[in-house]
């Protein structure tokens, strides 16, 4: 299957009013191997490194510079903070995109730019669109959307695309992962990550299937998954998610 069809497999998430208790599960993909799923129980709290509620959905990359940058956002746009070892944060001047939320996934290109993939709501659903930037600071909008709801089970027909998480996989291709709710013909599992594939980074085609089902893919049984976040290492993909 190669690297899990280049990280096909995944899985959890409840409504934003209900979500249940928040813990992480992670799933790993190696190549040629099946997926392995455990829980976070190693990882110790390191204390608040942001106090402000009105943050929302923070993605972290390391700059250029090697100090973090943090991107949030807050009341409609997205913003920025640096810090230079990830725990005390000042915030940056300025607003990376107006306009745009609740949610975002920077990606550092091969030519050394940045692309911010974002979502905005649009008539009551969240569309992923993207800008470009050669310092993670100053971006500009890239035209046309990048991914709408459109999954062939309808599982993104009440949300649209939530929380994206976008990486390059070892192939060269661009995956997004993201989390949605539809309650028609759902039963039981309301909340799925999902995931598109895309071979420029702009172009993104839904696939089929949900790379994790809550209840099916989790061994306690649970009936939510969302807020995907991928990570890769030494040829592995980690999938961590709430």
């Amino acid at each position: 299957m190669g690297i899990l069809n280049e990280t096909l497999n995944l899985q959890k998430k409840s409504s934003y009013e209900k979500s249940p208790s928040p813990f992480f599960v992670f799933l790993v993909a190696a190549p040629l191997s099946s997926l392995a799923v455990g829980t976070t129980s190693p990882w110790v709290s390191d204390g608040v490194v942001v106090a402000d509620d009105t943050w929302e959905n923070a993605d972290v990359v390391q700059a250029d510079d090697d100090t973090y940058r943090m991107y949030y956002a807050q009341g409609g746009s997205i913003y920025s903070a640096t810090s230079s070892q990830g725990k005390n944060w000042t915030t940056e001047d300025g607003v990376r995109v107006s306009q745009a939320g609740p949610a975002m996934s920077v990606l550092k290109l091969s030519d050394g730019t940045w692309r911010m993939y974002f979502t905005r709501n649009e008539n009551e659903k969240l569309v992923m669109y993207s800008a470009v930037s050669p310092d993670g600071v100053s971006f500009t909008e890239e035209d046309g959307v990048r991914l709408e709801a459109g999954h062939p089970k309808g599982y993104d027909s009440e949300t649209g695309i939530v929380h994206p998480s976008v990486i390059q996989t070892y192939a060269g291709k661009y995956r997004v992962y993201y989390d949605t709710f539809n309650t028609t013909g759902s039963g039981d599992e309301p909340w799925r990550i999902l995931s598109a594939i895309s071979e420029d980074g702009l172009n993104f085609s839904i696939e089929s299937g949900a790379r994790v089902n809550p209840t099916k893919d989790m061994p306690d049984g649970t009936q939510s998954v969302w807020s995907p976040f991928i990570r890769k290492k030494k040829r592995t993909y980690y999938l961590y998610f709430g």
